[in-house]
């Protein structure tokens, strides 16, 4: 059966200027649903969720260290980065897990090739040219997926029921354009000394005229608001961009900052508009890998390994961080320059796909994560 026009309009009513794409197919009965959220650009988790246990952290990150006194406390070792407060209040509720020192299977630095291996489910870059959450949507009969963007990102890209749409109001340059002017004004002081001066104006007030911030949780709230109806979506994707952070990242207030402060309102707005729904829902965050664990010269940091990510929701098994955290000591450090990876993104993946949305383990094994027999799936993430 086919969602009607009347009746996909009708659930976007309070979304305007909204464009929508493709349809979405019913299904029989309410089930669990499942967004995953891919910041691109790789966060720093190291600020997000700082390793305040680690004795190595201050002296290692220097001017970019976060102060007990700045994070919102998770555990003994963790904390979480004071502008998450909304994701600190799930984590408060036993609705939300932080991942640390976690990576995909990729091992170099290119966005493309990280990004390509974060979403299509194999071990390397160019494996497949369809994504590991479109095969899943192919092994569950009924099953619908939303993507939200300028195209169809590629975790979603195969031969499942997906649906599209993009917001209409135009937005002003992402932090990546953002990035890319700073390192060209590098060499010319004038130039670089303006573009700063009108970063930090734009700081001052929040970033609240920026529609790439407002556009986060106007997709969230778009999302939450699809998949609350009985005939919605089960599975939706959303990218928030602008998370390479070379040149003065910020600590407390700055760029990254301001990115977590969006991705906190982007949650918030996402868990009002599932509602009830909420309570059977995860929602997990991640990124294609983390950066460099001491500041570049520029106050920010470089393309790392080991990073960090969230898992939210009703249905979540949270209240805790799951680490197996290696250290920030000289030794401890991956190719002496990045947190070491401890754990894998796929073992993630398959306890969602297979204790959330039912996903049986040889389809996870032969078909959606080809070549990773070995990665189990972790224990205990799903209520």
């Amino acid at each position: 059966m086919i969602i009607s026009r009347r009746k996909l309009l009708a659930s976007m009513a309070v979304l305007p200027g909204v464009m929508l794409y493709g349809t979405a197919s019913a299904m029989e009965n309410p089930e669990n649903r499942f967004v995953f959220i891919i910041l691109r650009g790789a966060m720093d988790g190291l600020t997000a969720v700082p390793p305040l246990g680690d004795s190595a952290y201050q002296s290692l990150r220097g001017a970019l260290a976060v102060g007990k006194d700045q994070t919102l406390r998770l555990d003994a070792d963790f904390g979480l980065h004071q502008n998450l407060s909304g994701l600190h209040q799930l984590y408060t509720d036993e609705q939300m897990i932080a991942f640390q020192a976690i990576s995909s299977p990729y091992r170099e630095r290119s966005h493309f090739d990280g990004q390509d291996v974060l979403e299509n489910g194999g071990t390397k870059p160019l494996q497949m040219n369809d994504g590991w959450l479109s095969r899943a949507l192919g092994s569950m009969p009924g099953a619908n997926g939303l993507a939200v963007g300028q195209s169809v990102p590629l975790v979603l890209r195969g031969g499942g029921d997906v649906t599209s749409w993009v917001p209409s109001t135009p937005s002003d340059p992402e932090d990546e354009t953002i990035e890319r002017l700073l390192q060209l004004y590098q060499e010319d002081p004038v130039l670089q000394e303006a573009l700063e001066k009108s970063i930090e104006t734009d700081q001052m007030i929040g970033g609240a005229a920026r529609g790439n911030v407002n556009n986060s949780a106007v997709a969230a709230k778009a999302i939450g608001s699809l998949m609350s109806a009985p005939e919605g979506p089960r599975i939706a994707v959303m990218e928030i961009g602008g998370w390479d952070t070379h040149n003065r990242q910020g600590v407390i207030k700055g760029r990254l900052p301001n990115k977590l402060s969006e991705l906190d309102r982007a949650i918030t707005a996402l868990k009002k508009a599932l509602g009830e729904v909420w309570q059977t829902s995860a929602v997990l965050v991640a990124t294609e890998f983390g950066r460099t664990a001491k500041p570049n010269g520029s106050l920010g940091t470089d393309h790392g390994t080991g990073g960090a990510g969230f898992l939210l929701g009703g249905a979540v098994a949270g209240g805790r961080v799951v680490s197996n955290w290696p250290g920030l000591g000289a030794s401890q450090l991956y190719q002496a320059r990045d947190l070491k990876p401890t754990m894998s993104w796929h073992s993630v993946f398959k306890a969602v796909l297979s204790d959330h949305l039912g996903v049986s383990k040889a389809a996870l094994d032969a078909d959606i994560f080809p070549q990773s027999s070995t990665v189990m799936a972790s224990k205990g993430l799903i209520m």
